[in-house]
């Protein structure tokens, strides 16, 4: 990427950390900063001290990136972050654990060469020797030894390095054929949720033809429900060619559900020794179901619970009336309500001018906050196939304490009758495609070349088939007995 384009990129991702009130922007903004980092690092020479600003910015995704973003700088040259040493003094202290990580790992790389620089931090030093990370403390402690030790240099000494180009061609395989192998690494993730815990699970596929080593997995953001239970950041020594290597993360949730989104990265060293960084795609959870549990109440206490409780708007869902409503689907609905943790109460269906009407009313309670809510969904569709009734009507709502919790109530509701009407879609469309494969079978059977020995007439047609022909590809007919046999 030539010079002019990595600027203006790097002036968009500043304007955006600096004007954007949305944390998601701002954190993509400092995740463009980070990688800027990793790959060009000397294009943020004249930006260090626009960096420091950042490790106070109040969204902790932002601060842990910047402060990686420090640490990856600190590697190549300590000098330039002299600086900001009381900005990454305060990180040290910082609540995140991700960004006191960072900040102790950047004070080790500065105090190897400048450690009389890093002495005036010693007052900070001693309270994040009570860090309740390992990882910290230790960094802490080999700060103090290099301060002990002693390597005061006032300047740096900058020599340009000229790689040997005899050390490169050896460094790279002969057989080595450069390749965009981010291409070839795919990403998966998902949730499950058990005991109020949520375990978020990120899959990296290595489909590519090389190992790769260094593997660096990093939760930027997460929803502001969970706390971390572990370190948000996670190392592999290396992931080989046509393997897949899971990083597991785990939560406690604070709330009765799911709402936000998970970001991370990862970063890995390619064959050719270079960094390579993936900015995953973020990961949205809206979901309640899995904190409920039924609640088993009397339809009286429901019907005082409703009259006495808060609800938002009705939520109305339409569905085309491909099928007959009926009692069937009417169970199913129930159904879906027992999935999502919903205790049904009581329902009552009638038949009215061909068409079906019904109620269910359930209770569910949260498992973290006991906070009990109520929901009704009515049911209104053909019963049989009424040739002006093309569409089935479901209205429901929910009735509790919290409107946010209402609303994902009516979320979830909505999305598993949607995915079981797809589910009964599918299945007839399945048994459909079954028959027409098996008549398509028929057609490639080769018919010109049939062998009479190996041969059987349609029992309705009459026309000559493969013996082991299931239906007749003219009439269609199924072959219960051959006129053969």
């Amino acid at each position: 990427m030539k010079g002019n384009q990595l600027q203006e990129i790097l002036r968009t991702a500043f304007d955006e950390l600096e004007k954007s009130k949305n944390t998601e922007e701002r954190i993509e903004a400092a995740s463009t900063i980070w990688n800027v980092s990793i790959s060009e690092p000397d294009a943020l020479s004249g930006r260090i001290d626009d960096l420091g600003g950042y490790l106070s910015d109040p969204a902790p995704g932002v601060r842990g990136l910047i402060a990686w973003t420090l640490y990856t700088l600190s590697i190549k040259d300590p000098y330039a972050l002299l600086p900001l040493l009381d900005e990454i003094g305060n990180a040290l202290l910082d609540n995140d654990a991700n960004v006191r990580r960072y900040a102790a790992n950047t004070l080790v790389e500065i105090s190897r060469e400048y450690s009389n620089h890093v002495k005036v931090l010693t007052p900070t030093l001693a309270k994040a020797l009570e860090d309740p990370l390992v990882d910290v403390r230790i960094a802490v402690e080999k700060i103090q030894q290099n301060i002990v030790a002693g390597k005061p240099r006032a300047a740096p000494t900058r020599t340009k390095k000229v790689k040997d180009p005899t050390l490169v061609k050896k460094a790279i395989p002969d057989k080595y054929e450069p390749t965009n192998i981010t291409d070839e690494i795919s990403i998966s993730q998902r949730i499950t949720v058990l005991k109020n815990k949520v375990h978020y699970r990120l899959s990296l596929c290595n489909d590519s033809s090389s190992d790769i080593s260094e593997v660096v997995v990093v939760i930027v953001s997460h929803p502001p429900s969970l706390q971390p239970e572990q370190p948000l950041m996670q190392q592999r020594t290396q992931v080989f060619s046509k393997t897949i290597s899971d990083f597991e993360f785990i939560f406690k949730s604070t709330q009765d559900f799911l709402d936000g989104s998970f970001f991370s990265t990862i970063s890995f060293l390619d064959p050719k020794n270079v960094i390579q960084t993936i900015s995953n795609d973020s990961y949205r959870v809206h979901s309640a179901y899995k904190f409920l549990r039924k609640l088993d109440k009397s339809l009286e206490f429901f019907e005082k619970y409703k009259q006495t409780s808060k609800h938002g708007h009705h939520n109305e869902l339409y569905i085309l009336a491909q099928h007959k409503v009926g009692n069937d689907v009417f169970s199913r609905i129930k159904k879906s309500l027992d999935l999502l943790n919903i205790q049904v109460v009581h329902e009552e269906s009638e038949i009215v001018s061909d068409f079906f009407t019904g109620t269910i009313k359930g209770l569910t309670e949260g498992t973290i906050h006991r906070q009990i809510y109520a929901t009704q969904l009515n049911i209104l569709g053909p019963l049989t196939d009424h040739e002006n009734a093309k569409y089935f009507a479901l209205k429901f709502n929910a009735f509790g304490p919290d409107e946010r919790m209402r609303n994902i109530i009516n979320s979830d509701i909505r999305n598993e009758i949607e995915r079981y009407m797809r589910v009964l879609e599918d299945k007839e469309l399945s048994e459909s495609k079954r028959k027409k494969l098996d008549r398509e079978q028929l057609e490639s059977d080769t018919f010109s070349s049939i062998d009479p020995l190996e041969s059987k007439s349609c029992i309705n047609c009459g026309r000559f088939l493969p013996k082991k022909a299931k239906y007749c590809n003219d009439c269609g007919e199924l072959q219960y007995r051959s006129s053969n046999d």
